[in-house]
């Protein structure tokens, strides 16, 4: 059984609404007509002409609406070609009628661009860059990844791949090596495909095979062994920030593993990309949604999540949403919106608009900012139980039919419990709790204990981290059935006690009593003559309710006073 972070989430029907628009052309092989690559010219804009303007033009009129200077925005198009006093900076087939150019060819310091002052310059041969690019129409290229794919023509025949290879080392006057040995060549494509050297029996089954299908068939047995599940699920697993732990404060472990399973099952049955993405951002929102789908959702919990103690909730809750955002944009889009945070995105088109809507896509989602690790590990991280086998949850549903049987007979009141418990209260009631005074004490690392009237021991002096204490009591006739420790509040003591820790606490870690015949006498501590009594049941009044990994159980337990091993563990 495993305890993954749940996500409940109220998005239903939105999913539909929420669209992730990337501009593709159609791919080869899809069905469908693929654009092809227009033939390459003498001058192109991003290659050519981009960081020319980009180095010397754009600090004073690019993106950046803040110093953008006289108005003028030559990063697009539209604001090159804008009206202008005079003619527009650039008139597409008209160099000489380009503001643009005139600038930039003066001598007059008070004209020229880039001014002197920048330190800048556009060299000659830059000039007559920009002339040729404004000459055949001054077209403007939008980022690479905004622009349809096209189909590239292979400049060779044959096989594609080699004609463009050929054709790069051509021009970089390299001639291509040999062909690689077959072992070299299955070891090659093993660390490709599953980033793991082949097993020898897996080298030596592909030399045997003559056949020419035996790189094809050793292929095939790579893409379908779980190892290159593994390998294609480790950068997607990068890419949504996926760990076992918490990230702010104390990295306290969570379990998350189910998820990083889901994501290698769906490599290993190479699920559809659509679904892949479906599942992960909504899968608790499909209807009938699969345990399986709920928790490939849980990638909506994936992010960073504190337990430290004075954090402001709805500061983190504004952390994970900017995370999520950054997240879902950087591994779906291939963007991230991160800049747009603080305000519209200066090189891509994004706004903070764009940013902060996608941030409500996902404000439904039920998490705290700040998590209270006191409440147990499993609340405190918002998680679900889940199983990994049928045979788990069937264990389990066996050990909760038992407790329920335990707790029904506990619960269930007879006749002879009943009697029981009138004897009990009847014993109690003649033998009612007696406040002992100590005949004498004793405090290790130097700390006094002063008798008070009422019996009780008041504590001064040096205040050691640990120490023992211990008291001896003269017995009155009769049964002994229980002890009690009364731990007492003090004005002189640190937050008036009822210990002299800083904070007034007082940690009891272990009690033990023995009893002694009165002739061994009072003072000597483990006497020979001394007999231990068992303590088989301790129960206090006040257990501090978190301890961490410091006791089995997390908590505090009186019970643990009582367990033989002077842990400090215990209030």
């Amino acid at each position: 059984m495993a305890m993954i972070r749940q996500t409940r989430i109220r998005r239903a029907r939105k999913l539909a609404s929420m669209v992730l628009v990337v501009s593709v052309g159609a791919v080869a092989g899809a069905g469908a007509h693929a654009a092809e690559a227009p033939a390459p010219s003498a001058v192109r804009f991003d290659r050519d002409i981009l960081p020319i303007l980009a180095d010397t033009c754009f600090a004073c009129h690019g993106p950046d609406a803040a110093n953008r200077q006289a108005d003028l925005r030559l990063d697009t198009l539209k604001g090159a070609t804008a009206p202008r006093d005079g003619s527009p900076a650039i008139v597409p087939g008209n160099p000489e009628a380009s503001v643009l150019l005139e600038r930039l060819r003066s001598t007059d310091p008070d004209v020229v661009m880039p001014p002197p002052g920048t330190n800048k310059v556009v060299t000659p041969e830059q000039r007559e860059k920009i002339e040729a690019w404004i000459a055949s129409g001054a077209p403007y290229e939008g980022h690479w990844a905004y622009r349809p794919l096209v189909r590239p023509v292979p400049p060779a025949a044959g096989p594609a791949i080699d004609a463009f290879i050929e054709r790069d080392l051509d021009g970089e006057g390299l001639e291509p090596v040999g062909a690689a040995d077959r072992a070299t060549l299955a070891r090659r494509v093993s660390l490709d495909l599953t980033g793991l050297p082949p097993e020898p029996a897996e080298i030596d089954a592909f030399l045997a095979d003559p056949s020419q299908q035996a790189y094809e068939l050793y292929v095939d047995r790579l893409l379908a062994s779980p190892a290159h599940a593994e390998r294609m699920a480790a950068w997607w697993l990068d890419l949504v920030r996926y760990a076992d732990s918490v990230g702010y404060h104390g990295d306290q472990e969570v379990t998350v593993w189910p998820y990083r399973d889901w994501v290698i099952r769906a490599f290993a049955e190479n699920m559809p990309f659509d679904r892949f993405t479906r599942e992960q951002l909504a899968g608790d929102l499909i209807p009938g949604n699969t345990l399986d789908q709920r928790v490939a959702a849980a990638y909506n919990r994936l992010g960073m999540m504190s337990a430290e103690g004075g954090a402001q909730a709805e500061e983190y809750l504004l952390k994970y949403a900017a995370d999520r955002v950054r997240d879902v944009s950087g591994a779906w889009l291939g963007s991230t919106l991160g800049c747009a945070e603080c305000h519209d995105h200066k090189y891509d088109p994004f706004t903070m608009r764009d940013f902060y809507s996608m941030a409500a896509y996902f404000a439904d989602i039920e998490e705290r900012g700040v998590y209270d690790i006191g409440q147990g590990r499993d609340k405190a991280w918002g998680r679900m139980e889940l199983f990994t086998t049928p045979q788990q949850a069937a264990e389990l549903a066996a050990l909760d039919e038992a407790v329920a049987t335990a707790k029904l007979d506990l619960e269930t009141d007879t006749p002879s419990l009943a009697a029981a418990r009138e004897a009990w209260i009847a014993r109690v009631k003649r033998n009612p709790w007696k406040t002992l005074a100590p005949v004498t004490s004793a405090a290790s690392g130097g700390a006094t204990l002063a008798l008070q009237d009422d019996g009780s021991l008041l504590a001064s002096g040096p205040r050691p981290e640990t120490g023992d204490t211990t008291l001896v009591f003269e017995v009155p006739p009769g049964p002994l059935a229980g002890l009690r420790l009364e731990a007492l509040t003090h004005d002189s003591l640190p937050q008036k006690g009822p210990g002299r820790a800083d904070n007034g606490n007082l940690v009891v870690s272990e009690v033990t009593l023995a009893l002694r015949n009165a002739a061994a006498g009072r003072e000597a501590v483990g006497h020979a003559d001394d007999k231990r009594v068992p303590l088989t049941h301790a129960v206090a009044s006040f257990e501090q309710s978190v301890a961490g990994t410091i006791t089995p159980s997390g908590k505090w337990l009186a019970a643990y006073a009582i367990d033989g091993q002077q842990s400090g563990d215990n209030v």
